[in-house]
């Protein structure tokens, strides 16, 4: 790879290259390591490699909702464990759907005398995961909800029997719905931006103090905007579509999606795709509970392209070491971003 002119290349000669297929398909961690120089020593070259993955991965099916089996996903999973812990002896500890190491916090509101509130409202089950680490729940309907790190999740215990659900959320969650033909019973999400509303489907909230990012793979969805006004307004989404809706700003996006980049979380990656180091930054405040700052403001803007673990700060930090040519000094709690 080192001896090809990548800076010289066309969309559809990248989108030819059997190294650069590679390091779309099945990446190694030289092929991380090359690819992350590369964009950070030719940001000018940004778009047409971003334009030239999207390509390859449509060749590949990798974008269609659906068409990967749970194998094939697994495969996938492993091979980018594997490119960014190969340097590393011990295993990357996997906090994700293990009970034991869960140190999940469980509120049961207001049933310790009477089982109701002091309102005669139905009581309320509160989860909320601490920093590091994410939980799987079981629903009263048998929905399935995957709670990502600094996440809370709430709902009423007890779900009458065709009656609508409804969730709110405060972080991110990957959801799984049990549809319910018979009875059509709607299933809401509830954020401070937004109401997402499904019958039966499987999609991923992000909802933070920026606002509210979701992303659809499979079913159909209404989301419901609350207007900066106090109006609502509504948006039907499709499959491998993303919409950020931020209702302290009413700034709207609405893009199309890598469904799987985006809720790899889930299943301990982070899938850095064309983000910048500002914005992972953010994800490692969020995610760890860490701030993060740049001696470089410029810093911010340097395009991050590769993977790394979702559960296990110090070798996420290794790996962003390591491909950006950065140092990451520890403050106290602070986390400080240098230029080597």
């Amino acid at each position: 790879m080192n001896e090809k002119d990548y800076a010289s290349f066309s969309i559809s000669q990248l989108v030819g290259d059997p190294d650069f297929q590679r390091w779309v398909r099945r990446p190694s961690r030289e092929d991380l390591l090359f690819w992350q120089a590369f964009l950070r020593d030719n940001p000018n070259k940004a778009e047409e490699v971003a334009a030239a993955r999207r390509e390859v991965q449509r060749q590949a099916g990798l974008q269609a909702p659906g068409l990967l089996s749970a194998e094939k996903k697994q495969q996938m999973h492993d091979r980018l464990m594997k490119a960014v812990r190969q340097d590393k002896r011990r295993r990357i500890r996997r906090w994700a759907f293990s009970a034991a190491a869960s140190v999940l916090i469980l509120i049961l509101a207001g049933i310790a005398i009477f089982g109701l509130d002091g309102w005669g409202e139905p009581p309320m089950a509160v989860y909320q995961t601490p920093y590091g680490k994410t939980e799987e729940i079981a629903l009263p309907d048998g929905s399935r909800v995957i709670l990502n790190a600094n996440s809370t999740l709430t709902y009423a215990r007890a779900w009458k029997k065709g009656a609508d659900r409804q969730v709110w959320l405060r972080g991110e969650a990957h959801f799984t719905v049990a549809p319910k033909p018979a009875t059509q019973a709607k299933f809401t999400v509830i954020t401070d931006d937004l109401s997402v509303n499904v019958l039966g489907t499987v999609f991923n909230v992000y909802a933070r103090e920026s606002g509210t990012e979701v992303t659809l793979e499979e079913g159909k969805i209404k989301l419901e905007l609350e207007k900066k006004d106090g109006r609502q307004a509504t948006l039907d989404m499709s499959p491998g579509e993303k919409v950020q809706y931020s209702s302290k700003t009413g700034q709207l996006k609405e893009e199309k999606a890598d469904v799987q980049a985006e809720s790899a979380w889930k299943e301990g990656v982070i899938l850095f795709d064309g983000i910048t180091l500002g914005q992972l930054g953010v994800i490692i405040s969020e995610t760890f509970g860490r701030p993060v700052e740049f001696q470089d403001s410029s810093m911010r803007q340097q395009l991050v392209t590769g993977a790394g673990p979702a559960d296990d700060l110090e070798l996420l930090l290794e790996t962003a070491e390591k491909a950006f040519g950065v140092e990451v000094v520890e403050q106290d709690s602070l986390l400080v971003f240098k230029r080597n």
